[in-house]
């Protein structure tokens, strides 16, 4: 399975250092192989909501681990190469460990470790086929980097288990 999504979130921070979010996105493209047969994606919706907190207390900022927890539903219509129409839906909850340092208030790198899982289901036209991810974990690294007027941008690599690329912008306000 390869996925492409597009999604735009919103987090708060708490003034207990909670940070709390939700956001809502496209499964833009992509395809799933079941039994030889590729089935293509066809644009579909996903939302997700998440928490993190910052579990160490660097009073200099250098240092950072981090926990998050996110839950996420995603559904697309599909489509094979015959023409047979398809629908793929996927609920997932994950945990996930994030430590790294800020070097100059400007550059921050990271490894990360997640655990992840839940229902996958698809329906072609023999019928509801259930599934689940091949790996529920995966190792990673990242870098966010903060830049004037308060933009950030971001890119994350899950290496090994489950692999992935993350890019992404964010405005702090």
């Amino acid at each position: 399975m390869v996925q492409h999504a597009v999604s735009a979130s919103l987090r708060h921070t708490t003034g207990r250092g909670w940070s709390l979010g939700g956001g809502v996105g496209v499964l833009a493209a992509g395809e799933l192989v079941l039994e030889g047969r590729r089935h293509t994606y066809r644009p579909g919706g996903l939302v997700s909501v998440s928490a993190s907190k910052e579990l160490l207390d660097d009073p200099q900022g250098r240092m950072f681990l981090t926990t998050s927890w996110a839950a996420a539903l995603t559904i697309a219509p599909t489509r094979d190469a015959f023409g047979t129409r398809g629908l793929y839906g996927a609920v997932d909850f994950s945990g996930a460990l994030a430590l790294g340092g800020t070097i100059a208030n400007v550059w921050s790198p990271y490894l990360s470790a997640r655990a992840f899982g839940g229902p996958a289901w698809f329906t072609p036209a023999g019928g509801l086929v259930p599934g689940h991810d091949p790996d529920h974990h995966s190792l990673g690294c990242g870098s966010v980097f903060s830049l004037p007027k308060n933009l950030e941008i971001g890119v994350d690599a899950a290496l090994v288990g489950a692999k992935g690329l993350t890019a992404s912008a964010g405005l702090n306000f």
